[in-house]
């Protein structure tokens, strides 16, 4: 999230983001947990670093204008489904498809959401501010490039290296 707030130029494209990503993921979470889709974590869970990758990698080398540009949300959506897996797995979903399931992963999303849109809030106007400072160039590069790290090290460590 904070790598699509740091590449966010207003309000509005960061919320229709959020909201597509909650989307995304609710759809594959929802699937997964009712036994639909079954991808294994060691697929999910690099393509997960590499999305967190690309995004912040995005940042660093957009400069003023955005670089995904109109790519942007069916980027973000994709690489929610892809999330949403990385959910279910990460929480061992049991796959009963019962009513009390479907409302456990409604609320879990209804959280998430709200989450989403309460670090928005807290942090976009920060990220605004920031923005018209000369300093601006820098700050995108020291929040981006330490997620361009730890997403690499993910992936890396990620993968499964066979015996």
């Amino acid at each position: 999230m904070l790598s699509l707030l740091i590449g966010a130029r207003r309000l509005r494209d960061i919320v229709l983001t959020a909201s597509a990503f909650t989307a995304a993921h609710s759809i594959t979470f929802l699937l997964a947990a009712m036994g639909i889709v079954d991808v294994p974590a060691a697929i999910v869970e690099p393509v997960i670093a590499v999305s967190i990758t690309v995004v912040a990698l995005a940042n660093l080398l957009g400069r003023q204008e955005d670089r995904l540009g109109r790519w942007r949300l069916p980027i973000v959506f994709a690489f929610g489904l892809v999330h949403g897996l990385g959910f279910a797995g990460a929480l061992d979903i049991d796959r009963s498809g019962s009513w009390e399931l479907l409302l456990s992963l409604l609320s879990f999303n209804l959280g998430i959401e709200v989450t989403q849109l309460a670090i928005i809030a807290a942090l976009f106007p920060l990220l605004v501010l920031l923005r018209r400072t000369s300093a601006a160039r820098w700050a995108v590069a020291a929040l981006s490039v330490p997620i361009v790290a730890v997403s690499l090290y993910w992936f890396f460590d990620r993968i499964p290296l066979p015996l």
